[in-house]
């Protein structure tokens, strides 16, 4: 198995922060991830997404609007900490209508 870094980036996410919304956020994160080539990775590192508990209880879209994510790179590397915080990290940003995942 190769080991790669995914860039991912998400739209048109409507947060709730504490007890009140922020409006709709984007994002961009890394997630490290083992696979045999670069498609089954960008599959392997979305699934992480989607599982992500956290990310999931502060979602607020309604269905008729719901967020998007995408893979925007795929690099092989030699090897990965995996137990590196930063590897769960967001970096989070308003959402500026652009569509850029859409």
């Amino acid at each position: 198995m190769q080991k790669y870094r995914v860039g991912i980036h998400g739209d048109n996410f409507l947060m709730k922060t504490g007890k009140k919304e922020s409006g709709k956020m984007s994002f961009d994160t890394i997630r490290y991830v083992e696979a045999k080539d670069e498609e089954t990775a960008e599959i392997k590192a979305i699934e992480i997404m989607r599982s992500d508990s956290h990310l999931k209880k502060t979602i607020m879209n309604d269905r008729n609007d719901p967020p998007v994510m995408f893979v925007d790179s795929v690099i092989e590397i030699k090897d990965y900490d995996s137990n590196n915080l930063l590897a769960t990290a967001f970096r989070f940003y308003p959402d500026d209508g652009s569509g850029k995942g859409k």
